[in-house]
């Protein structure tokens, strides 16, 4: 019997239907560890309150106590698309480092400036690079890249689209989900099915297009096609109303738009709604007096639910199934998927992570750390070409760190200032605005092993 059947058949209705919440992480650690034992919740995703104030390493740290507390491990997500909806920058763990955490389009264009042909090998790369920095960070899942077209500059969304065309945005899809989802670290998401388009801001309210479905068929669908084509393992669902298609549901609680994925894309992996605390969703519950969106959720087809009051959630669907307004199949179906890619990220296999990840993921957990500590080696300090750029040169001798291990500058306040990932040889660059007039640095790698150096600049 496999794993995936073991559970089915011995797991309580709760304890399965608690593996389909994906929880936002209470600030309360102690709480958050209790809430996952408790729930047997599926997944969490993380913002970047989680991170503000913490190193890496620490960051690292409290995730493992996440996943201790699991006993099926967590899906951890993370909406890390770049530019404005970069949470690794945004929160301070990770410092900028020229165009890896932008928005992809931008990669491309300043990519495109220094070699025509040259935009969407950069693209892909950042990818590749973000998924091991994802991963060795503790993160496994990324709500990541937005598959949207717009057309609208001044949109919400426009910037966090890659193109105003649907065959570029295609193209675009095809090839970077495999970056992302190489060697299996990360599990990529597109985002927002059938396609956001033009619409307003459903964080605060409701939004709605006309187009008919033989246009989204042709137009917005064609970027969510082609990455499913390359096998991209989970796709999120948009608040936004297709009135032509289902005049009465937002997108994510209408059955109609949930059977396009699974029937008209032919896909069966993981489908994710988006935060069902926004305003449009809050908007629907209260036209639809208060209806539970969760069981409204499961009832349309997603199998993961975003939402933070998970205690209730999981309660109300529970109670559907037991009035039979839902089929426990239903459940078992999408519990399968949701396991069936667990196991494909390896969640359970801690060797199979260490030989994809190239870190020794088991020594961030370790008290022990070996007294010979690997260096990280100073070449040579720079002066840049405007005033107080310091650009900082070094590298280390480990061919397992290349491309995934991150070193951070931090200045004598303790602030984060820099980022670098050491590149081929164990080559680093570290580029420091030093407004402050700070005359030390001390960089430190995400890994144990290795000293912390301090230079003086």
């Amino acid at each position: 019997m496999s794993k995936i059947s073991e559970f089915l058949n011995n797991a309580s209705l709760e304890e399965k239907i608690g593996q389909m919440f994906i929880a936002r992480t209470p600030q309360n650690v102690e709480q958050a560890i209790k809430d996952i034992e408790d729930y047997r919740l599926g997944g969490l995703i993380v913002y970047d309150a989680d991170m503000m104030g913490l190193i890496p390493v620490e960051f690292r740290k409290k995730l493992d106590k996440f996943q201790a507390a699991a006993e099926i491990p967590l899906l951890i997500g993370i909406d890390q698309e770049g530019g404005r909806v970069s949470r690794l920058t945004h929160s301070g763990l990770i410092a900028e480092n020229k165009d890896q955490f932008a928005f992809p389009r931008q990669q491309y264009a300043h990519a495109e400036q220094s070699g025509v042909g040259s935009g969407m090998k950069m693209v892909k790369r950042y990818a590749s690079q973000n998924a091991k920095i994802l991963r060795t960070l503790g993160i496994n899942w990324n709500f990541a890249p937005d598959a949207d077209v717009s057309h609208a500059e001044k949109g919400f969304i426009y910037d966090r689209t890659f193109s105003s065309s649907y065959e570029q945005t295609a193209k675009y899809i095809s090839e970077v989900v495999p970056a992302w989802q190489k060697n299996d670290l990360i599990a990529a998401t597109l985002k927002h099915f059938p396609g956001y388009g033009n619409a307003a801001d459903t964080h605060t309210g409701f939004a709605v297009r006309s187009e008919t479905l033989d246009y989204l068929k042709t137009h917005d669908m064609l970027p969510f096609i082609a990455g499913i084509k390359v096998g991209v393992d989970s796709i999120m669902v948009t608040h936004v109303i297709y009135d032509q298609i289902d005049p009465e549901n937002p997108a994510t609680l209408s059955a109609k738009v949930i059977n396009l994925i699974r029937h008209e894309c032919a896909f069966d992996g993981v489908i994710v709604t988006d935060a069902l605390e926004m305003g449009a969703i809050s908007d629907f519950a209260k036209k639809r007096h208060q209806a539970s969106v969760d069981v409204l959720a499961v009832k349309a087809g997603n199998d993961m639910i975003m939402n933070a009051d998970y205690a209730t959630g999981i309660a109300e669907i529970a109670t559907a199934v037991r009035n039979g307004e839902i089929s426990e199949r239903r459940i078992d179906d999408s519990v399968k998927r949701i396991l069936t890619l667990k196991e494909k990220l390896h969640l359970s296999d801690e060797q199979k992570v260490r030989e994809i990840n190239h870190i020794a993921i088991a020594q961030l957990n370790s008290a022990k750390i070996s007294k010979t500590k690997k260096k990280i080696e100073l070449e040579r300090i720079e002066h840049g070409s405007v005033p107080n750029e310091i650009q900082i040169y070094g590298r280390v001798s480990d061919p397992a760190a290349e491309g995934s291990l991150l070193i951070s500058a931090y200045d004598q306040s303790g602030k984060l200032v820099a980022t670098s990932v050491v590149g081929g040889e164990g080559n680093f660059e570290l580029k420091i605005m030093n407004e402050a007039g700070n005359n030390q640095i001390c960089l430190i790698a995400l890994n144990p092993q290795y000293r912390i150096l301090d230079i003086s600049i």
